[in-house]
């Protein structure tokens, strides 16, 4: 009799592993299949989603900009601050509500799903570091995008544009007068020689 219930509860312990292990082999696939759609969306090829580690690495490339930022989420420390930064960078990148980040964060299988197989749209990956940069006040105010490294040096596009309009002659011209008339640079070389010719006018007659 005690060999029986032995053989009983081996049985009955062997179903719930099993089941234990179907349900998880069910949550990879449907991750698997909701990240592969989401990257097809984005260009990248579908089958990068079934690889460990590596999934984490697309994911946050094609969203926060940096696929090495994955790594935060393996730290115990700040993996739920981590889980809301994909929620966030993922529902800006899909161009998602914010209810879909909040899905995402309680519910990332599902959320992937509805991103892949949804109406969502790719609109590209986000800047997380200037994001950072902007929560704390350090970003400039114009990106050096001739070298593409970094932010340049408390550089604005408008005293740019003001260097270029006195270097065309029209330093009396304000920056406003300069947008609003493109021609003003040879409207005042003309009232310039009008001046001129009437000053050389005035001197050979002798006035």
């Amino acid at each position: 009799m005690d060999l029986m219930a032995g053989i009983v509860g081996l049985f009955i312990s062997f179903g719930i592993l099993s089941f234990m292990l179907l349900l998880c082999v069910a949550a990879y696939a449907l991750t698997c299949i909701g990240l592969m759609r989401m990257f097809q969306k984005a260009g990248v090829e579908g089958y990068k989603a079934w690889i460990p580690f590596y999934r984490s690495y697309v994911l946050c490339k094609i969203t926060m900009g940096a696929g090495w930022y994955f790594i935060f989420s393996y730290i115990p420390a700040i993996s739920i601050l981590m889980r809301a930064v994909y929620a966030y960078e993922v529902m800006l990148s899909y161009g998602e509500s914010f209810l879909y980040g909040i899905l995402y964060f309680f519910f990332p299988t599902i959320a992937q799903l509805v991103a892949g197989f949804g109406g969502a749209r790719y609109l590209g990956s986000q800047d997380l570091a200037g994001q950072v940069k902007d929560m704390f006040g350090g970003r400039n105010d114009y990106r050096d995008t001739q070298n593409g490294s970094g932010y340049g040096d408390s550089y604005r596009a408008s005293d740019s544009k003001k260097a270029d309009v006195k270097d065309a002659g029209c330093s009396d011209y304000t920056m406003s007068d300069a947008e609003e008339a493109p021609h003003g640079g040879q409207t005042a070389q003309k009232e310039d020689k009008t001046d001129s010719s009437s000053d050389a006018d005035t001197s050979g007659t002798g006035v």
